[in-house]
């Protein structure tokens, strides 16, 4: 007889610490979804567009050099890419806002790369070349954030790739933080260092 009050008060405490247990997970919520990268090519060696769909080009002289293509991204997100006049711009979904088309000529990198969480992007982040102006030339990292349910995106972020050795880095830091906010009404968002470069481009306000 003596037994049954000292079992009952240990099932007691055991409910009790699952409650107590339950209550914490509520309050700190459930485990974030582990971030990951996917990549999706853009670029052959020789810097042609891959498995790109050409949805309009100039068709005869006097219309200039320009193009308008479809690129399969991840989870049914397109990326779209304008080439006008030696630079390229790129956009996620076809409404989305893109990079800037800038005063230096501007070239896409060899892939693009996805942060990933549940199997569905949430932002995107491509190397932009600059060049044909000496003063302009260098490297920028894109971040885009990512729709996954209306497949549109737009840019929100850059990282000076020259100026910075952990360029990667910070793009994805970004990535994962301003990326996954949605867009911003205050322009881009930089990461890391500025070159003189990058800092007199900004100070332009250009506009995708």
């Amino acid at each position: 007889m003596v037994l049954r009050p000292t079992l009952k008060l240990t099932v007691s405490n055991r409910i009790r610490s699952l409650m107590l247990a339950g209550a914490a997970w509520l309050m700190l919520g459930a485990p974030a979804l582990s971030q990951t990268s996917v990549y999706t090519t853009l670029s052959g060696p020789d810097g042609g567009l891959l498995n790109c769909e050409t949805l309009s080009a100039a068709k005869a002289d006097g219309e200039g050099e320009w193009a308008y293509l479809r690129c399969p991204g991840v989870g049914g997100v397109d990326l779209y890419i304008d080439y006008a006049d030696a630079r390229d711009t790129i956009r996620v979904g076809k409404d989305g806002k893109g990079t800037p088309f800038l005063p230096p000529f501007t070239g896409l990198g060899a892939k693009a790369e996805w942060r990933m969480a549940g199997g569905k992007p949430y932002a995107m982040i491509v190397r932009l070349t600059l060049g044909g102006i000496e003063e302009y030339k260098g490297q920028w990292l894109t971040v885009h954030h990512v729709n996954a349910t209306t497949g549109q995106g737009c840019l929100v972020g850059y990282v000076d790739a020259r100026a910075n050795k952990n360029a990667n880095v910070l793009a994805r830091e970004l990535a994962d933080t301003v990326g996954r906010e949605g867009c911003r009404t205050n322009g881009p968002a930089i990461s890391g260092k500025m070159g003189n470069a990058m800092r007199e481009l900004i100070a332009q306000k250009p506009q995708g």
